[in-house]
């Protein structure tokens, strides 16, 4: 069993398109996903949107991902004004 363990992909969908085509030729079994898959660069939703259609993955959730989920759960306003000091 080969496994590919990709991390910290921070939206970058070119370097996750160019390591999802290295893996193909690789012949890599699963595909196990340990976080931050966005947060900095310009296409997180292009990056979410190629991990959820994989087969055979593990997903686990990182620090970037955290951040998002306290966001959710508290109050906007004030996140907004105490980050883009």
């Amino acid at each position: 069993m080969r496994y590919a363990i990709i991390s910290d992909i921070h939206g970058n969908l070119h370097a996750l398109q160019a390591v999802l085509k290295d893996i193909r030729e690789s012949n890599i079994n699963k595909y196990i996903f340990v976080g931050d898959y966005f947060g900095d660069l310009p296409y997180p939703n292009e990056v979410t949107d190629i991990i959820k259609v994989l087969n055979k993955k593990y997903i686990v959730s990182g620090n970037k991902e955290g951040y998002l989920t306290n966001l959710q759960e508290n109050n906007k306003d004030e996140w907004i004004h105490k980050y883009l000091l």
